[in-house]
């Protein structure tokens, strides 16, 4: 993650053969050495730009999301992240995965086509076995020597000082190195500087989308009709805030239910989740589910959303599928966390991360028309087109230094 040789020589070597350029543009800094950015040394000339899409300069796993089960906002001195990840992914399986996934792609099998995704289906099917002798023989070597398998405190101190070291390194390449960078929410701007971004670099640039270009066809939700229809939109996990929202539904009073309608768009990666989706039908007046759906589907599923919900529990940069629902006149009751609120830029509705009571009064209220769906859009955000995103970068990329 900091240093290696034949990565940066390989980088090094582009650089020299093809440029030099005005710009290089970082998306991310997953997969490359961080001492890479260290080429502003040879090329001062070239301005260098670094967008924020995640928190990998900060958190290894990008997400500030702590053994998959809450928002991080202390690592404990590097301690908390030397078992963060309860789960640990098998690398030959993510190359194996990755180098098939470059092959389908180059013979124009698309991720999002049902071969491309029955073929790995299969794939993670034979890995199966492989795993399971791959954990056996581990299991047999560990036991053979426990004594060698122990973490001793120096041990442990050793592993959180490479965190602490991991994240002041990033910081003093990036402040060292980076002209600018962009973060894709204002949430994400003030997170790159609590985490020691120089404020002066940082500059919020909201991501370009399709979607604003075709905000004007649909009309903007103003009020509702006889029952309230919310909606889920995304994957069923704990970071999303998915669990969370069946909780709060499930502890909601019958007679608030009664009057509301609940649709979840969510692929079913969990039986026992999709059983209490089943279950909410005796307290709400009706449940609709659709397990999964691509964006062609998209107007489709929401044409009777009065109000999206995004319940995210971590630092969500910026949900696409708020952006989703906003843009199709849809206004959304968001958490506090990540950039989601920010489309609507009104505390009525937004809700703090994690609290069923303080979700179910802002519902009650909406639902009682105490809070209007109208006023959602008297704070809204415009959304960042495309072409919009384009010159800003343009903009950035001409900016004297």
């Amino acid at each position: 993650m900091l240093s290696n040789i034949e990565t940066t020589r390989v980088f090094h070597d582009f650089v020299r053969t093809h440029g030099p350029f005005d710009v290089i543009h970082f998306d991310n800094l997953e997969g490359i050495p961080a001492e890479v950015i260290k080429l502003k040394e040879i090329y001062p000339g070239t301005k260098l730009i670094l967008m924020l899409h995640n928190y990998y300069p900060f958190c290894p796993q990008v997400n500030l999301w702590k053994r998959e089960e809450e928002n991080c906002s202390d690592y404990n001195a590097g301690r908390d992240c030397i078992n963060c990840l309860p789960h640990q992914v098998d690398r030959h399986v993510v190359i194996a995965a990755h180098r098939l996934a470059f092959h389908l792609k180059a013979v124009g099998v698309h991720p999002d086509s049902w071969l491309f995704r029955t073929i790995f289906r299969n794939i993670r099917l034979l890995y199966t076995p492989y795993r399971s002798i791959s954990r056996l023989l581990n299991n047999r070597f560990k036991h053979q020597d426990n004594v060698k398998n122990s973490i001793t405190l120096n041990e442990l101190t050793t592993k959180a000082d490479f965190f602490i070291r991991r994240r002041r390194t990033f910081m003093t390449l990036i402040n060292n190195h980076i002209d600018k960078v962009l973060a894709v929410s204002k949430r994400v701007a003030m997170i790159a500087e609590h985490y020691g971004i120089n404020n002066e670099k940082i500059e919020v640039s909201y991501i370009g989308t399709t979607h604003a270009e075709n905000q004007s066809k649909y009309d903007l939700r103003q009020d509702y009709r006889d029952k309230l229809t919310i909606c889920y939109l995304g994957y069923m996990r704990q970071d999303k805030g998915f669990y969370f929202l069946l909780n709060a539904l499930e502890s909601m009073p019958v007679q608030m239910a009664k009057r509301i309608n609940v649709l979840f768009g969510a692929a079913n990666r969990d039986n026992s989740a999709y059983e209490r989706i089943e279950l909410l039908c005796r307290n709400f007046n009706k449940v609709f589910y659709t397990n999964g759906y691509t964006h062609e589907q998209l107007d489709e599923i929401l044409c009777q959303v009065d109000i999206g919900i995004v319940p995210v529990l971590w630092e969500d940069n910026l949900p696409q599928v708020a952006i989703e629902m906003v843009s199709r006149g849809i206004p959304v009751l968001t958490s506090d966390l990540g950039g989601a609120c920010e489309l609507g830029n009104n505390p009525k509705f937004i809700f703090h991360n994690g609290d069923t009571t303080d979700f179910t009064v802002k519902l009650e209220q909406i639902l009682n028309r105490e809070i209007m769906l109208s006023e959602f859009w008297e704070r809204a955000m415009t959304l960042v087109s495309f072409n919009d995103h384009v010159r800003q970068l343009e903009k950035t990329y001409k900016e004297e230094r």
